[in-house]
């Protein structure tokens, strides 16, 4: 089983929503790949703070919101524990580097996750140092769009 944990911004992007299209583009091909890729699931907290922080962002009625939709009742789903809480040295380390808080969650969640990796285009937040830093204090691995549609068609 492949799975993997998206930033909030692949499904904004998906829905058409981002500043650029070719962005846009990749990350719905990202949403259609995942749907249709048996062997691959969206991972998501039991606590459903992914899920509250997507249906945040997305309005009602969008491709993303539609796509979380069907995805959680299709059993599409590796629902994993929020906890336990990053590290200390790894909450250290991006503090340090000044990690957006917010955006913890997806780390934490790709942490209990079976391949431990979230994929996002937000390379301002995601920056070398802070997926340096997760990997090394969690083994956590960001990918871009178009490594995840790779990472999920080479297995």
């Amino acid at each position: 089983m492949l799975d993997i944990t998206l930033d909030t911004c692949i499904l904004v992007s998906g829905s058409l929503r981002g500043s650029c299209k070719a962005t846009n583009a990749l990350c719905q091909k990202l949403l259609y790949l995942l749907d249709k890729e048996p062997s691959c699931l969206l991972v998501l907290d039991k606590e459903k703070h992914l899920v509250q922080k997507y249906r945040d962002k997305l309005k009602d009625g969008s491709f993303g919101r539609s796509w979380l939709g069907h995805m959680i009742t299709t059993g599409r789903i590796h629902w994993v524990s929020y906890k336990p809480p990053l590290t200390k040295a790894c909450v250290v380390a991006l503090n340090d580097i000044h990690f957006d808080p917010e955006d913890r969650m997806f780390v934490r969640v790709a942490a209990n996750s079976s391949q431990k990796r979230v994929a996002t285009h937000d390379v301002k937040d995601f920056s070398p140092a802070v997926c340096k830093a997760i990997k090394k204090h969690h083994a956590v691995v960001v990918n871009t769009p178009d490594e995840a549609i790779a990472f999920i068609n080479g297995n």
